[in-house]
């Protein structure tokens, strides 16, 4: 949901120029949807113990795809028209969510995030952002 979301809120006008307010609702409102089914899913499969390490690949592999939507997206609601910018954004992200997964693999499987974490704190930052914007204006 949040890309389809993401793909209708970048083509709507060149980036730098300020997004409709309905297109910025529906990304935000998709974000909101993408953090908490993330959270459930694999809450649901560890409390039917039907969890498995090809569960986790998979769901770490969708998230890592997620985070080209989620950087387009947010750089589309703070308008910025820099490509670099967004490409270097980009792979910050992606590299610090492949170190996570590292270490996640080496811990025997836990994930171990700080008190402030992009995962906890950053998604929400993102879909408030968009529905702020969405409301008061960019």
């Amino acid at each position: 949901l949040h890309t389809v979301g993401t793909i209708i809120l970048c083509l709507q006008r060149p980036f730098g120029d300020p997004a409709p307010s309905w297109a910025l609702f529906l990304y935000g409102f998709g974000v909101f949807w993408y953090q908490h089914l993330d959270n459930v899913d694999g809450k649901q499969a560890r409390k039917i113990q039907n969890s498995t390490p090809l569960g986790m690949i998979m769901d770490h592999g969708c998230d890592a795809l997620g985070v080209i939507c989620l950087t387009a997206g947010m750089a589309r609601v703070v308008c910025v028209d820099d490509p670099y910018y967004i490409i270097w954004t980009y792979i910050s992200i992606q590299f610090s969510f492949y170190i996570s997964a590292w270490c996640q693999y080496w811990s025997k499987g836990i994930m171990i995030l700080g008190t402030i974490n992009g995962v906890d704190d950053g998604i929400p930052i993102i879909w408030a952002s968009a529905f702020v914007s969405a409301f008061f204006g960019q």
